[in-house]
């Protein structure tokens, strides 16, 4: 009797444990930024290559699941960076796209390009770029998302990069570098 009852309890403990543990809601992020690639003679294309701010995009879920909740933020970030290429004259001047945002929890945080993405794509050249101030350059600008596991866009890899179309325009796109950097 005494072994049933022990059995049991300890049948029971191990469940509940079990039972627990799946409860638990686990947070997954990706981290993302545009990459501006110089396209002319006197830059690196490698070298001197700059990036935006980096924004984080979380998800979150069950414990068993690790690399499926990347997978959702991996996906938040991507539809974010294609939202605010669709507006490159979008943020804190014009507002924040809806897929940019986060409701508390799950979303995107620290996306925030002042005045805008291209204000803060051509501030960002100027800093680093000083002897094409006043100047167009053509550039290429991809979006990045890195991350552990899942961050790549599938659930082995952990980079991924891509190619932005629509507007402004295929590359190569004329970046403006302002005379003085602020």
């Amino acid at each position: 009797m005494k072994k049933a009852t022990f059995l049991s309890i300890a049948v029971l403990s191990a469940i509940f444990i079990v039972s627990t543990a799946e409860a638990r809601t686990y947070h997954r992020s990706c981290n993302a930024a545009f990459r501006v690639i110089p396209l002319v003679v006197g830059l690196d294309t490698v070298r001197d290559t700059v990036r935006t701010e980096t924004f984080s995009a979380k998800a979150s879920g069950g414990g068993y699941i690790p690399n499926t909740i990347r997978l959702r933020a991996y996906r938040r970030a991507r539809n974010c960076l294609r939202s605010a290429w669709a507006d490159p004259l979008s943020g804190s001047e014009r507002g924040i796209p809806a897929e940019c945002t986060n409701n508390g929890g799950d979303g995107v945080y620290g996306f925030n390009p002042s005045p805008s993405l291209l204000g803060d794509m051509a501030k960002r050249a100027c800093r680093a770029w000083p002897s094409f101030r006043g100047h167009d350059v053509s550039v290429r600008i991809t979006a990045d998302i890195w991350g552990d596991k899942g961050c790549g866009g599938n659930k082995i890899s952990k980079r991924t990069y891509f190619q932005l179309a629509g507007r402004p325009t295929y590359p190569p796109y004329m970046l403006h570098v302002p005379l003085r950097c602020e």
